[in-house]
């Protein structure tokens, strides 16, 4: 039987997982979120499909990462239960040429349930500016 409850919590602690490693600087604890196929849609880049560019772009924003915060708007699931959508809003601190910059914004990720876990298939970020 399907539980909404329990599979919310699940993608929130994933959530949460994604900030811790992304606040120790952890790349590859930040890729095993995301499906081997991915599709990232960020501001200012071309669309990335992929843990390589993701890679890239993970390197880029952890070089100057200072913090990070999200926090789940809304989750919502397919009928059967293997897919989910997650709304979420984020804060990063970046270190700036003069000092830390924040960036706000939300994001938007569809989630698919493979072999037990949930894996974001695909995700588009825009920033609150």
């Amino acid at each position: 039987m399907f539980d909404v409850k329990v599979e919310k919590a699940k993608i929130v602690q994933l959530l949460q997982a994604n900030v811790d490693a992304e606040n120790s600087g952890d790349i590859e604890a930040v890729l095993t979120i995301y499906d081997q196929d991915c599709y990232t849609l960020a501001p200012g880049t071309k669309l990335m499909k992929g843990h390589s560019d993701l890679r890239g772009l993970y390197q880029v924003i952890l070089e100057s990462l200072v913090h990070m915060e999200n926090e789940a708007i809304d989750i919502n699931f397919s009928e059967n239960g293997d897919m989910a959508y997650l709304i979420a809003s984020y804060h990063m601190v970046l270190k700036g040429d003069e000092g830390d910059v924040d960036q706000i914004g939300k994001f938007l990720g569809a989630l698919s349930k493979k072999s037990g876990e949930w894996k974001i298939v695909a995700i588009s970020y825009n920033t609150d500016e």
